[in-house]
């Protein structure tokens, strides 16, 4: 079976040139040639639009173009047909600009007729050297299709520190688009990181020609918005002579670090409403039984005191013990409060009026230097409350608040209606999604810090000296907010007050 002619595409305008080379070309047979002839570069590049050509001879310097501006005009019509140039002069340097615009060879004409086969040997070479060409670019372009299809940072970085490539990802996680990056230094990538370790990575990894990796590597976006990414780093071998590159391979996990600390938050939410509940079954026992002990005394010392109501002495000592048991049922109360086994009696009432009955009384417990300001909802908030257990929980929260200001303040009680949704729920576990009235008592005061506002609702656990206070304030708080089927929440840090 005969091989396939090539069909060549001569544009020359010298026609003796024309002639040799036509001359030579006949002699090849394997495979065979066919030529197609234009002394001029339009009457060429007619004959190329029409299609079928394999290969181009051309003359740079021909009566309607001359040099690059031919190369470009043949290139511009058909670029993937290959290109030998014709030259008069055996001078490289003259044709290397035609080599760098798409000319995969050039011929002396001089040498092709001492050389025959010199011409069949260079357009084939010239052929096969731009099917080579298409080939490695067409696997460029899958192999920048495929990079650009994973979901994941890939980031090249050169021997010498430049940013080699920047995949779409990267772009989109980082806000940082390749062209300010490419062929830049890693150094002067423009984005807040921690360079530092980065380059400390990747001197290691050149060390050990082992895979780096690095966690939690924070960063911040052109608009001001913080993430955090995962880095795998391996070495891409060179040539020797410390010319290795690196692949950054990477993953935003923002989300999932997001997701990790919303994950403890909850579990430690919980934690505290286990722990709560437990010591509130506790106490509750405790101070059950010991209500029954102390109503006995109390009973005994009352009828003790009538029989020897004469005896000075002794209802002296008898009021002394009456006094002390009073105290530790009052205490008691308490704890029964915060265990929610003392009854509640729950009223229909409007919140706005309730509160503001308290505040002339709260004004004269916390005294002149804290002011009270009263952030009331403009519309009715009716609901069944207990108004003795709503002055406990105001004068409880108000009595801290005093504390929290020994230099004075401010005490901002506020109300409104608001809906809980199922977003809030889930920061929120012990709450319920629904409508809710919601009271808020806001102070001006020190504040206080995790570990402190972690315990904030523990019975007797309190940041005041000795003598100051039984620890019990907010426990009560916390007890009958949880009879009234409601919920507590807390904002606060240390010099910016607590609500």
């Amino acid at each position: 079976m005969s091989a396939q002619p090539i069909r060549v595409l001569l544009i020359e305008d010298n026609w003796q040139d024309a002639q040799t080379l036509q001359q030579l070309l006949a002699q090849e047979t394997q495979p065979p040639f066919t030529l197609e002839y234009a002394d001029r570069l339009a009457a060429g590049l007619s004959c190329l639009a029409q299609g079928g050509i394999d290969v181009v001879l051309l003359d740079l310097n021909l009566p309607d173009s001359k040099g690059l501006d031919t190369v470009a005009g043949v290139v511009d019509r058909d670029p993937s047909v290959p290109i030998v140039v014709l030259t008069a002069s055996d001078d490289e340097a003259s044709v290397a600009p035609a080599l760098h615009k798409g000319v995969q060879d050039y011929l002396v004409k001089g040498y092709v007729q001492v050389y025959p086969k010199l011409l069949g040997r260079s357009i084939r070479y010239a052929i096969e050297r731009k099917r080579a060409q298409e080939e490695i670019r067409e696997a460029h372009t899958q192999t920048e299709k495929l990079l650009a299809s994973i979901p994941s940072i890939l980031i090249g970085v050169s021997p010498d520190g430049r940013v080699t490539h920047w995949n779409a990802f990267a772009h989109q996680t980082f806000g940082v688009d390749a062209s300010r990056v490419l062929n830049h230094p890693l150094v002067d990538c423009g984005i807040p990181w921690d360079l530092p370790r980065i380059l400390k990575a990747l001197a290691t990894c050149l060390t050990t020609e082992a895979s780096m990796r690095l966690d939690d590597v924070a960063f911040t976006r052109p608009d001001g918005g913080e993430g955090c990414v995962g880095f795998v780093i391996r070495l891409i071998p060179g040539n020797g002579n410390g010319d290795s590159g690196f692949l950054l391979f990477g993953a935003d996990i923002t989300e999932h670090k997001r997701a990790e600390r919303e994950r403890a938050r909850l579990q430690e939410q919980l934690i505290q409403s286990q722990k709560m509940e437990t010591i509130g079954r506790f106490a509750g026992g405790i101070a059950h039984d010991f209500h029954n002990f102390l109503q006995v005394i109390l009973g005994f010392a009352n009828v003790i005191r009538k029989q020897y109501a004469d005896n000075a002495e002794l209802t002296s000592d008898l009021d002394r013990i009456i006094d002390a048991a009073q105290s530790a049922t009052d205490l008691v109360k308490q704890l029964l409060t915060f265990s929610r086994r003392h009854p509640i009696q729950p009223k229909q009432l409007e919140l706005n009026q309730a509160v503001q009955s308290i505040v002339t009384l709260l004004q004269r417990f916390i005294g002149e230097r804290i002011h009270v300001k009263l952030e009331l909802a403009s519309t009715p908030l009716p609901g069944k409350v207990d108004p003795t257990g709503l002055k406990q929980i105001m004068m409880n929260l108000s009595s801290n608040a005093k504390d929290a200001m020994p230099n004075g303040g401010q005490l901002i009680i506020r109300t409104e209606e608001v809906y809980l949704d199922a977003a809030y729920v889930r920061q929120h576990p012990l709450a319920k999604e629904g409508s809710y009235a919601k009271l808020s008592v806001k102070d001006t005061g020190i504040g206080m810090d995790p570990v402190v506002a972690s315990q904030l609702f523990e019975p007797f656990y309190t940041t005041t000296g000795p003598g100051r206070g039984t620890g019990l304030g907010r426990a009560v708080v916390y007890g009958l907010v949880q009879q009234h089927e409601g919920f507590l929440a807390h904002e606060t840090a240390p010099r910016k007050g607590t609500v």
